[in-house]
C-alpha cells in the first residue's frame, strides 16, 4: 500500500504542475495556447495555486488513513475534473462573463458593468449596462476581483464548485443511508458521488462557462449544504442561509419551500406549537433577509422592488421571438417536456455515432439511471417533500419561453439534481443490480461525451 502512495501521490500532482506550466511558462514554450490572453495566464495561475494547495493538504491528512472520506472525495473529485477542464482552458470565451464583471463592479460600489467587449444576453437601461441574473456568484468572486480585477474566467468556479458538488454527493448520500439505517457496501458509497458528479448534466455543463452555468453550479453547491444540514445537525439558521445562497443564485429555488419548511416541523410537536414556529421562524430570517436585499438590488438598478431586468434583457434571435409571448407561458410546455424528457441525440454514420442536439436531450438519453426513480414514490415523508419541490421548482422551467440554450443535455435538471440524491438512494435501497450497473455506465459514458463534443469528435 505504502508504494502505491508514493506513486499515487505525484502522479495526482499533475493538474497543478500542468496549469502552472500555462500560466508562467515563457512566451512560446507551449504552442498551442494563445499566450496573448492575460485571462487565460491568470486563470491557469489560479487553478494551478489551488489544486497544489488541496494536494499538499490531501498528502498530509493520508500519512496514515485508509478510508476515504468527504475531503479525499472532494480532492479526486478535483483531479478528475482538472484533467477534463484542460480541453476547455484552450478553447475559453468572453461573451458571458457577466459575474466576473459585477464582482468588479461591485469592488468599486457600482452595480452596473463595464464589460471590455461583446456580452450576450445585456440588461440595458439608463445608457448602462446591468445583469439580471442574481447575483451571489459575483459576490463569491470579490476576492478574485480584487486581485486581477476582470483578468480572470469563471470557468474557475466550474472546475471548484463542481468538485466540491460531488463530495456533497457523498455527504448527502451518507446522511440519507443514516437515516434509513440499511447496510451498504463501501462500493455503494463511493457509487454515488460517481454517478452524480459523472453521469449527470453536472459533468458536460464543466464543458461550458459562463453565467448560466455557473450559476447552476454554485447554485447546486448551496442547495445541497442546506438539505445535509437539515438530515445531520438541523441548525435551521445555517439551513436557511444555505438554502437563501441558493436563491439568490437561482431565484425560483425559493420553490423548494415544502422541504425546508416542512422538515423544520418537530414529529413529536403539534403544527402551531412554539418549538415548530420558532424552528421556521428561525430557518426564514435569512430567506426574508435575502429578499429584502435582492428588492433593494433591484429597486437601485431599476426603480422597481420585483424588476430583476429578465424582460430588458436584449436578446439573440430566435429567443427575442420566444419571449414575445411572455417570460412563462403554457404554449412553451409541450416543447420544454419534450426536451427534457424525451429528445433524442442527432445520430450520424461515423464515430460515436451521434451528435448533441444544442436545444437540449432527454434524460432517457443522458442519464437513463433516473430512470429507476419512479421507485422512490412513496408515503415516506423525506422522499414525498423532495417530489413535491421537485414539481413546484419545474413549474416555472418548463414554462420558460426557452429550454435552456445552448447545453449537453437538459440544464435546468441541475435546479433540483440534490433532490435526485435522496431518491436514488430511496429507489435502489442501498443495493446496486447488474443493469443498473449498466444504466450507471451509459450514463457516464454519455455525459463524458459531453465533455469532449468540440474538441475531439
Amino acid at each position: 500500500m505504502k508504494r502505491i502512495k508514493i506513486i499515487l501521490l505525484p502522479l495526482l500532482s499533475f493538474p497543478s504542475i500542468f496549469f502552472l506550466l500555462l500560466a508562467l511558462g515563457k512566451e512560446g514554450s507551449i504552442k498551442f495556447i494563445n499566450r496573448g490572453y492575460i485571462k487565460e495566464q491568470n486563470t491557469s495561475l489560479i487553478l494551478g495555486l489551488t489544486y497544489l494547495f488541496f494536494w499538499f493538504l490531501f498528502v498530509y491528512r493520508n500519512r496514515k488513513r485508509k478510508e476515504l472520506d468527504l475531503y479525499d472525495i472532494f480532492f479526486l473529485s478535483l483531479f478528475f475534473y482538472s484533467i477534463l477542464s484542460i480541453p476547455k482552458l484552450f478553447n475559453l470565451t468572453y461573451f458571458a462573463e457577466h459575474f466576473v464583471y459585477l464582482a468588479n463592479s461591485l469592488c468599486h460600489f457600482r452595480l452596473d458593468i463595464l464589460p471590455s467587449g461583446y456580452i450576450d444576453d445585456p440588461v440595458i437601461h439608463n445608457g448602462k449596462i446591468y445583469v439580471a441574473f442574481p447575483p451571489f456568484p459575483a459576490l463569491l468572486m470579490i476576492p478574485f476581483a480584487l486581485i486581477f480585477k476582470t483578468k480572470f474566467h469563471d470557468f474557475i468556479f466550474q472546475v471548484l464548485f463542481g468538485s466540491l458538488n460531488v463530495s456533497l454527493f457523498f455527504e448527502l448520500s451518507k446522511r440519507y443511508i443514516e437515516i434509513l439505517k440499511i447496510s451498504v457496501s463501501k462500493f455503494y458509497k463511493i457509487l454515488i458521488p460517481i454517478t452524480f458528479g459523472f453521469g449527470t448534466v453536472h459533468l458536460s455543463i464543466l464543458h461550458f462557462e459562463g453565467v448560466w452555468y455557473v450559476a447552476h453550479t454554485v447554485s447546486v453547491t448551496f442547495l445541497l449544504l442546506a438539505i445535509i444540514e437539515t438530515l445531520k445537525k438541523r441548525r435551521f439558521f445555517l439551513v436557511g442561509l444555505f438554502w437563501s445562497f441558493s436563491i439568490m443564485t437561482r431565484f425560483h429555488l425559493i420553490l423548494a419551500f415544502p422541504y425546508f419548511i416542512f422538515i423544520a416541523l418537530e414529529k413529536d410537536s403539534s403544527l402551531f406549537s412554539r418549538k415548530n414556529i420558532r424552528n421556521v421562524a428561525i430557518l426564514l430570517i435569512p430567506v426574508i433577509a435575502v429578499l429584502i436585499l435582492m428588492g433593494v438590488y433591484n429597486y437601485l438598478r431599476f426603480g422597481d422592488f420585483k424588476d430583476f431586468g429578465y424582460l430588458k434583457m436584449r436578446l439573440n434571435e430566435p429567443y427575442s421571438e420566444y419571449i414575445k409571448s411572455g417570460q412563462f407561458n403554457i404554449k412553451f410546455l409541450p416543447k420544454n417536456l419534450y426536451y427534457m424528457l424525451l429528445a433524442p441525440p442527432k445520430f450520424q454514420k461515423g464515430f460515436p455515432f451521434f451528435k448533441p442536439d444544442p436545444w437540449g436531450m432527454g434524460i432517457i438519453f443522458c442519464s437513463p439511471i433516473f430512470l429507476l426513480l419512479y421507485r422512490s414514490l412513496s408515503k415516506k415523508i423525506i422522499p414525498l417533500l423532495s417530489w413535491t419541490s421537485i414539481f413546484l421548482i419545474l413549474i416555472p422551467i418548463l414554462l420558460y419561453y426557452t429550454t435552456g440554450g445552448a447545453q449537453y443535455g437538459y440544464r435546468f435538471i441541475m435546479d433540483f439534481l440534490p433532490f435526485l440524491v435522496i431518491l436514488f438512494v430511496e429507489s435502489t435501497n442501498g443495493k446496486i443490480k447488474t443493469y443498473e450497473y449498466f444504466l450507471i455506465l451509459i450514463s457516464i459514458l454519455v455525459n463524458l461525451r459531453g465533455i469532449f463534443w468540440e474538441f475531439i469528435f
